[in-house]
């Protein structure tokens, strides 16, 4: 049909096979390429290079998925990508999560803009500080104090200049006895937002802070 001519399509299964297809009057450069449990597609780019850095990059990247990903957008991007230019990127995984509603691991998208993978890296990076963050809210539900500095700690190295991870890796270490590093911890919060400080003197969390000279003058 003229429908698949023009189209192109990759697939993976679930033991990580994959197939890609090209039709014969895909624009030039078309075509796929297949790697280990994964596969690159593209139509109208600069020429097949893009496909194999990509494949190279996501092979060779360690960490989760969605780090795998990253890393083949950028890639491609970085040997031309599409030949028409740049203007839009997105990443979506999904994973079953138990204590989520929802199966969306990460679904972030830069519909409009002039550095497009730029803007994604910085809202990925956003996002999987929040995953942190959530991650280490659970484990303090759950008791697990010293769990929950790790993870928050994870998400002030992925992107420390947020003043959320800064405070919630705060509240942690204050609960659990860490009261240098907690102070620390919220100086940095509150010096990268301002609009924190009156939750600061009234979080119970940070009790424990609450009598130091420090902390005082902070808040004040």
């Amino acid at each position: 049909s003229t429908v698949w001519r023009i189209a192109s399509e990759l697939r993976i299964d679930s033991k990580g096979l994959a197939a890609t297809y090209t039709g014969k009057q895909c624009l030039f450069w078309a075509g796929g390429k297949i790697g280990k449990n994964c596969a690159a597609q593209g139509n109208i780019l600069v020429s097949d290079t893009v496909v194999t850095n990509m494949v190279r990059a996501f092979e060779n990247t360690p960490g989760e998925l969605s780090d795998k990903l990253l890393a083949a957008l950028l890639a491609g991007d970085s040997v031309g990508g599409d030949s028409r230019g740049r203007q839009s990127a997105a990443m979506y995984v999904v994973q079953k999560m138990p204590d989520s509603r929802y199966d969306r691991k990460i679904d972030i998208r830069v519909d409009d803009n002039p550095q497009p993978f730029v803007e994604i890296t910085r809202i990925y990076k956003l996002a999987k500080s929040l995953a942190h963050l959530q991650t280490a809210s659970s484990l303090r539900e759950k008791g697990n104090l010293q769990g929950a500095v790790a993870e928050a700690q994870n998400a002030v190295d992925l992107n420390p200049k947020i003043p959320e991870t800064y405070y919630d890796l705060a509240c942690y270490q204050a609960l659990s006895g860490q009261l240098d590093l907690a102070m620390q911890s919220i100086t940095a919060a509150i010096q990268l937002g301002p609009n924190f400080k009156g939750m600061a003197a009234k979080d119970p969390d940070l009790e424990a802070l609450r009598n130091r000279a420090d902390f005082k003058a902070l808040v004040k």
